[in-house]
């Protein structure tokens, strides 16, 4: 991660740190509540898709919808299994964004086997395609392009599949495809904002920790840090593999001349990103 964060650019299309090492920083600290977002959107979302299926069965009764039914009640297994293969993972945070894609990907195919099964009511399946193209931008943990990708892929999908079963008016499709088209567009915009203003606030964080923890002056790390991150971690490690543990201190004859001298012109850093190395 750069010692300065402040300096770490977020880029505009993506919504993602331009820097990699900030980007994996911010999503290791940040993947606790992303696991709980997706645990909590794997399940409403399963559970309200399958209440849905009330409908389903009550327009085109019982034989003609197990089709429909099949797909919706195969969405909440999906979820507990990409669920249980996201707690098993060893980067959670990218098994995360792949079982997104999964399961949205998923969710948005058997939500055409029911707009194939009840033609008639296209206009209100558009509705629900909007609801979900913005659950999927908005309240479903992804990265902002593979969301963009899937949920333009699946209105495409639907409006393709509308147009040519047309048992609505062309007046009403046309109208149709214009609403979903701009729910892409808002939902788009509305997700790549929110990913921009998490990390933005996430590096407003870092921003603060890293003054807190740092000489002004130097770059250094100062007594805080050392007390914090450093001393009691080598303590601990030097007891468990029952190791030597050596502490150098070193005092600056004059250093009000140095000071003197570099306050005059920008401050270098002279640690490394590893708190163990800190060399003049």
């Amino acid at each position: 991660m750069p010692t300065d964060p402040s300096t770490a650019a977020i880029t505009r299309l993506r919504g993602e740190f331009s820097s990699p090492s900030m980007e994996a920083g911010f999503l290791h600290d940040q993947s606790g509540t992303i696991l709980r977002y997706l645990r909590r959107a794997l399940l409403l979302c399963s559970l309200f898709y399958l209440m849905f299926g009330i409908n389903d069965i009550v327009v085109l009764g019982l034989p003609a919808a197990v089709g429909p039914m099949l797909a919706r009640l195969f969405t909440p297994a999906l979820a507990f299994t990409l669920w249980r293969h996201v707690r098993r993972a060893a980067d959670p945070v990218r098994a995360a964004y792949r079982a997104a894609g999964i399961f949205t990907t998923y969710w948005l195919a058997s939500f055409l086997v029911v707009t194939w099964h009840r033609p008639a009511d296209v206009l209100m399946h558009a509705m629900s395609i909007v609801l979900i193209v913005l659950v999927i931008h908005i309240f479903i943990p992804n990265r902002s392009l593979y969301a963009l990708a899937i949920a333009a892929g699946g209105s495409l999908a639907f409006t393709l599949l509308s147009w040519v079963q047309h048992a609505e008016t062309t007046r009403h499709l046309a109208s149709m495809t214009m609403l979903i088209l701009f729910a892409n567009v808002f939902g788009a915009l509305a997700g790549n904002r929110y990913s921009r203003l998490w990390r933005k606030q996430y590096r407003a964080q870092q921003v603060l920790t890293n003054l807190s923890i740092r000489d002004p002056l130097t770059g250094c790390y100062n007594r805080r840090h050392l007390n914090a991150a450093l001393l009691d971690g080598e303590i601990a490690r030097a007891r468990r593999y029952r190791l030597s543990l050596s502490l150098i201190m070193c005092d600056l004859d004059g250093f009000k001349a140095i000071n003197d001298t570099t306050a005059t012109r920008p401050a270098t850093n002279c640690c490394a990103p590893s708190p163990r190395c800190c060399n003049r």
